[in-house]
């Protein structure tokens, strides 16, 4: 499991991107081209973006296959280009763009997002996932109630 870090606030000042980001630490993986993956830090991540920081050397404007890796083990596979970049002596912080991903990798995001935003007081807001659960719980031990009942029936 890849640990990330719980603490997830927005990140402070103006925000041009149309998606909320948050402040997270993730390992990604960024192909430069066939060669072997070159290792990322994300540092904050919305439904639109990314911004990750590492020794990879990208050109801006350039899209790149990128998979993050997130704290459950599963992956997100997903194309971004690079909109901006800043050159450190020993580090590279880029902002890329989400530029497409499959409609089940964009779940999986909005899954991991959802987690770490916070619901506001007055949000109506309901988390499908949880109701999915409990649903099919709320039928397995109907299920089960019945064929105990049967049972008792059958056996006398």
């Amino acid at each position: 499991m890849v640990p990330m870090e719980r603490r997830v606030v927005p990140v402070p000042g103006v925000d041009r991107r149309k998606s909320e980001r948050f402040a997270v630490s993730l390992p990604a993986l960024v192909r430069e081209g066939p060669a072997f993956p070159r290792k990322m830090s994300v540092r904050d991540l919305s439904e639109s973006g990314v911004c990750f920081e590492g020794g990879a050397t990208l050109d801006p404007r350039r899209t790149y296959p990128v998979e993050l890796l997130l704290p459950n083990g599963d992956r997100v596979h997903v194309e971004a280009k690079i909109v901006w970049k800043r050159s450190e002596p020993y580090v590279q912080t880029y902002g890329a763009q989400w530029s497409s991903f499959s409609w089940w990798e964009r779940r999986k995001l909005a899954r991991l997002l959802s987690q770490y935003a916070k619901p506001s007081a007055d949000s109506a807001e309901v988390n499908w996932w949880n109701v999915a659960a409990l649903a099919s719980l709320s039928i397995g031990l109907s299920a089960i109630g019945v064929l105990l009942y049967l049972r008792q029936l059958l056996l006398g």
